[in-house]
């Protein structure tokens, strides 16, 4: 049971990409009614499957830039520019929502600096398994698997720098301890109104 009356609570989860975040995320907006989904905008193309605006805001660099005084942050890859959206996150705290972010390490560390909030690192049971789960998604070529096998070992390192971590082994288990992460943020002291 999550808990009612808290005030909007910022919630980062980030992992290597293959990890399972998208499955882990979905199912908790699924069952909690106060948690939204925060839609980054990209210049990237959408792969087969994506909506825009469900799993990211496609923009071409022209829009892109034009909303740059909206950007609580933003970074390029080689894939294109990303953005997180500050009047997405004040629309969801207006309504009293939680927003979760998934969002690479790199603009979560920036993020951090920017609001309060809660961070989870989702990590893979080995680098092995990551492996297999990119190579069956058929979604890369043996190059961009590469790229990301090698990013990955990177942001393992910033690890430290989150205040929780849940290992993705079985779904079912990384899932319960996502929403107890949730429901104890949701229940600390600080949120008594007396």
């Amino acid at each position: 049971m999550f808990s009612k009356g808290v005030p909007p609570l910022s919630f980062i989860i980030s992992a290597p990409a293959g990890t399972g975040k998208t499955t882990l995320v979905n199912l908790l907006l699924e069952e909690h009614p106060m948690m939204r989904k925060h839609v980054s905008y990209t210049t990237r193309k959408p792969r087969e499957g994506e909506k825009q605006g469900h799993d990211y805001w496609f923009l071409q660099e022209n829009e892109f830039f034009q909303k740059q005084d909206d950007f609580l942050e933003s970074i390029t890859h080689t894939s294109g520019h990303y953005a997180t959206s500050k009047s997405q996150l004040e629309s969801n705290r207006a309504k009293g929502m939680h927003t979760i972010f998934v969002i690479d390490v790199e603009g979560a560390l920036r993020l951090m600096k920017e609001i309060a909030c809660v961070t989870l690192f989702l990590l893979p049971p080995s680098y092995k398994e990551l492996e297999r789960r990119l190579t069956s998604r058929n979604t890369e070529t043996d190059e961009e698997i590469k790229i990301r096998l090698d990013r990955a070992k990177k942001e393992l390192e910033m690890l430290p720098y989150y205040d929780y971590y849940i290992i993705n082994d079985v779904l079912e288990e990384s899932y319960t301890i996502l929403k107890s992460i949730v429901q104890a943020e949701e229940h600390k002291t600080k949120y008594l109104r007396t």
